[in-house]
């Protein structure tokens, strides 16, 4: 039997919370995926400019393989209290310690790296179409007159539907392009700065919900670790 009870019942609490934590990053992975990404038809419907779509898989697969790891340590965790054997604790308070650095550096990246990717996804799509602009289109070829045909009706549909126009921005179209390309009144936000807000709402979302679980966590693991410092000597059954 533990010598000192005290780290025993931090050690149940902090495996609870990381296991609390896991299953909460699993059911907001598949809640906002299907409800903010899936269920979002834009991402479909112009996946011509951007197609997002598989990048979202591979991320929501990382979140999900993220979480079961989590949900893997609590386990082990709740083993190492019930076996009360001193090196499953030492290796159980080692491991969650990296667990919680390993989420404020997860979360510090993301809140970082997003705005700088969208500010390089933005400025790419940009500069693709001032080139297109540039090569100009050759009004005498009866084809390229019908795929632009084609692609307006499209645009304006899309339009329609999700409320934007143009690319990062309706100025993207010229005054011919957004009248007949984009509903009325014309939308205030481009198309795929529109999928860039659902995809930073997404992470924000996923980065938010267990941000409470975290900070416990983060706060129970600094007690731990000076308990088991304190009573570094202690005696098992």
């Amino acid at each position: 039997m533990l010598k000192y009870e005290t780290l025993e019942r931090y050690l149940k609490i902090q495996s609870l919370i990381t296991i609390i934590l896991s299953l909460c990053l699993i059911v907001t992975s598949y809640l906002f995926r299907w409800v903010n990404i899936a269920g979002l038809g834009v991402l479909e419907d112009i996946r011509q400019i951007i197609d997002i779509l598989p990048i979202m898989s591979y991320i929501f697969i990382a979140f999900l393989s993220y979480a079961i790891i989590c949900f893997s340590i609590g386990l082990f965790g709740i083993f190492s209290i019930y076996t009360l054997k001193k090196i499953t604790f030492k290796i159980n308070i080692t491991i969650l310690a990296f667990l919680v650095i390993l989420n404020f550096i997860f979360m510090i990246l993301i809140l970082v790296l997003i705005p700088k990717l969208e500010l390089q996804i933005k400025t790419g799509i940009t500069t693709s179409i001032e080139q297109a602009q540039d090569r100009g289109i050759n009004i005498f070829d009866i084809q390229v007159l019908i795929n632009l045909q084609k692609q307006c009706v499209m645009l304006f549909d899309i339009s329609k539907n999700y409320a934007c126009c143009g690319a990062v921005t309706p100025e993207d179209f010229g005054e011919l392009a957004k009248m007949n390309c984009c509903s009325k009144p014309t939308p205030e936000i481009g198309c795929v700065t529109l999928i860039i807000n659902v995809i930073k709402n997404y992470f924000y979302n996923l980065l938010t919900i267990p941000c409470g679980f975290l900070f416990a966590n983060f706060i129970f693991n600094f007690i731990n670790l000076s308990l088991f410092l304190l009573e570094y000597n202690l005696e098992f059954d």
